[in-house]
């Protein structure tokens, strides 16, 4: 039996008689639902991270359980649970990329090279999330920028501006509702990415605030949940263009002998 699994924005009605066919079995996904349970997850994470900074120090309950809300929720450090969710996210829309561009080499071999070049972006992405890579550039940056927290942003900031005029001309043959999702996403990430860092620096180097304080951490809060959101709604973008261009898995056993 072969087993297909089919982006879907329409009505399920139109594609059930694909359905009668016994060797043919067609799992459905919605790109919304799919975008709004990412979504609900991650503001989870956020809510989970909220009530162990409140027990573990404002109400300074100090057990293992509190600690477990606290470290391993923590928005604002590596290694824990908010960080492989944001490793999967930046993962799956690596895949759902090498997937397109596979398909694109058939259909539209212009655009392969855009899918492909993005795939591999958000591969590394992925990896920088787990391996910190902008971590040791960090060291490397701050022998020339001094106290400045975060200098990694400066040439991450050139090399999307590179990356999107590369991109440019590519993004104009997208359909107008895929193009409007891709710029907002990147807004959404770029901005979350780049745009906290200054007031960060400022409030973490801040005699009276630091990083303890109350306003340093609701800008971490919304900077970690609006990188998520950006990948969010690529995520969706990138689904809801496989659906309009009817593109499937397909999972085929293979034959017995």
């Amino acid at each position: 039996m072969k087993e297909f699994i089919r982006i879907d924005t329409s009505e399920r009605k139109d594609l059930r008689h694909e359905q009668t066919n016994h060797d043919l079995k067609i799992f459905f996904i919605s790109p919304w639902k799919v975008a709004k349970s990412l979504f609900y997850f991650a503001c989870t994470l956020l809510a989970i991270n909220i009530l162990g900074i409140i027990l573990f120090f404002a109400l300074g309950i100090r057990n293992r359980i509190t600690e477990l809300f606290y470290y391993k929720f923590d928005l604002n450090t590596e290694f824990n649970i908010p960080t492989l969710f944001s490793f999967s996210i930046l993962l799956i829309s690596a895949g759902l990329l090498y997937f397109i561009s596979s398909f694109s080499q058939e259909k539209e071999a212009k655009l392969t090279w855009f899918w492909s070049l993005l795939s591999i972006l958000f591969v590394f992405r992925a990896l920088d999330e787990v391996l910190e890579v902008h971590e040791a550039l960090e060291k490397v940056t701050h022998k020339l920028f001094g106290s400045f927290r975060d200098p990694w942003i400066i040439f991450y900031g050139v090399f999307c501006v590179m990356i999107a005029v590369a991109c440019l001309r590519f993004l104009k043959k997208l359909p107008k509702r895929t193009r409007i999702l891709f710029i907002l996403a990147g807004t959404v990430y770029a901005f979350a990415a780049m745009g906290f860092e200054l007031p960060e620096s400022y409030v973490f180097y801040h005699e009276k605030l630091g990083k303890d304080s109350v306003l340093y951490r609701v800008l971490y809060f919304a900077e970690e949940l609006m990188e998520m959101s950006g990948i969010i709604i690529f995520i969706y973008a990138l689904l809801e263009y496989m659906s309009k261009e009817s593109l499937c898995f397909s999972i085929s056993p293979s034959s017995k002998t």
